[in-house]
């Protein structure tokens, strides 16, 4: 069956650990070259625990190989957790769709160029108020004036985030007034 989706269709939806392990050292390796220049991919510590710690991995393959792919977690939904791609151009425009599309079926929380590229595909009218951000991350998180951007501990380091997408089993007001000079597009939402 896998073997059909990936002639059929542009992108694949993998779902079960066997269907993962087919893939499981490209694209643990794409994404050691993506987080390479922050420290490293430091949501699984091999690629086993990314197969059995992920809940979906959502690839576009072409001529057999990956050139782009994400990976999300059961949590409010999807929540995507990294995303990487082979360099290309092909590739690039391969996750920029993907970002695209999950801007309505999944949620993430992100920072630097992810942020920016969301928000370049439409992501402004999708930005989950932070005050949301505790109850959806379950993690501890300190609020940024903004009103959409938080601070919370990844590892040994305080990092600023915003939540950009579609989380389900909750409700979002996402009509939060914020300083429109920090924020000048949030009023035009």
């Amino acid at each position: 069956m896998l073997q059909a989706l990936t002639k059929t269709s542009k992108f694949v939806n993998l779902l079960t650990p066997k269907d993962k392990e087919k893939y499981a050292t490209e694209c643990w390796d794409l994404l050691q070259q993506a987080y390479k220049s922050i420290g490293g991919f430091q949501s699984a510590a091999n690629p086993d625990q990314l197969i059995h710690d992920s809940f979906m991995w959502k690839l576009n393959v072409r001529g057999g190989k990956v050139v782009a792919l994400r990976v999300y977690k059961a949590q409010y939904g999807r929540k995507a957790v990294a995303s990487a791609t082979d360099g290309t151009s092909v590739g690039k425009a391969a996750l920029r769709e993907i970002y695209k599309e999950d801007l309505t079926r999944a949620w993430t929380e992100c920072s630097g160029a992810v942020e920016h590229a969301l928000k370049k595909l439409g992501g402004e009218a999708y930005i989950v108020p932070a005050s949301y951000a505790e109850k959806l991350t379950g993690k501890k998180v300190t609020l940024s004036e903004d009103g959409m951007h938080y601070t919370r501990r990844i590892g040994d380091h305080d990092h600023e985030k915003i939540i950009i997408g579609s989380p389900t089993g909750i409700t979002i007001d996402r009509n939060v007034t914020v300083d429109e000079e920090s924020w000048p597009k949030a009023a035009s939402r």
